[in-house]
């Protein structure tokens, strides 16, 4: 049983169709890299065979998984720092017009 279709529904883009038949696990140095088809940004492109990376170290790695999911469950139960009032001090304030 073949599991990718050897042809895509007319509805769907070529782009998309494309997008589609990639693997998930991006490019490997053993897989041979196909040509685009011509509609494809090279943007597009470039995006889709470029591994994702992070370069800087982990966000809190002094913490474990519990105490990560207890600073987010404080973190949620404080609600969002600050008020429309701190963030639009004049907002209240409306000068009558004198005509």
């Amino acid at each position: 049983m073949n599991s990718q279709p050897d042809e895509t529904p007319l509805e769907v883009p070529e782009v998309d169709a494309f997008e589609q038949r990639q693997s998930a696990g991006g490019e490997s140095g053993e897989e041979e890299q196909r040509p685009l088809p011509e509609d494809v940004p090279e943007a597009d492109a470039l995006e889709q065979r470029t591994p994702l990376r992070s370069n800087g170290p982990p966000a809190a790695p002094d913490l474990s998984a519990e105490e990560a999911a207890e600073a987010d469950a404080i973190e949620q139960a404080a609600g969002t720092p600050g008020s429309d009032e701190d963030d639009y001090p004049f907002a209240g304030e409306v000068e009558p017009e004198q005509g």
